[in-house]
């Protein structure tokens, strides 16, 4: 391009190559802006959606809904529930005298009593009568709670 002078006038063709190459640099201006606004938006859409993973992924631990480790102690209320799961049987306890208990499986694929014997006791809180803190409601809701396992 070259410079514009005011000693001599310009010909139409020479002012119009000066307004086609301030167009294109005024493009490319354009373009690199353009360009530079999109990369800063991608990198802040990349925080932040890293930032709310990780947030979802704290919140799960905090939860329990992630397992923290790969080898969990399972309680003994889940190894009966596991138990349970793998072979759809089921434990019933009652009292008979003294420190024993006749022990039950209920086998709920077949819908009856499989197997019995007597056991101890000592493992199992033996049944009172209605205490004024659970209200029949709620026993009510144990033993429902006890068959949504």
């Amino acid at each position: 391009m070259r410079l514009i002078s005011t000693s001599s006038p310009l010909s139409a063709a020479e002012r119009a190559r000066a307004a086609y190459a301030l167009m294109v640099q005024r493009k490319r201006q354009a373009a690199e802006a353009r360009r530079s606004r999109m990369r800063t938006r991608n990198v802040w859409l990349a925080i932040t959606s890293c930032v709310a993973v990780v947030m979802l992924f704290g919140l799960g631990i905090y939860h329990g809904l992630v397992p923290t480790s790969a080898h969990q102690v399972l309680s003994a209320r889940e190894a009966a529930a596991n138990r349970f799961q793998e072979t759809r049987t089921g434990q019933v306890r009652t009292f008979v005298k003294g420190n024993t208990c006749r022990e039950l499986e209920f086998h709920n694929e077949i819908g009856r009593f499989v197997g019995g014997s007597l056991v101890p006791c000592d493992d199992v809180v033996p049944k009172t009568p209605q205490s004024t803190e659970q209200s029949p409601g709620n026993r009510l809701n144990s033993i429902r709670d006890t068959f949504t396992r």
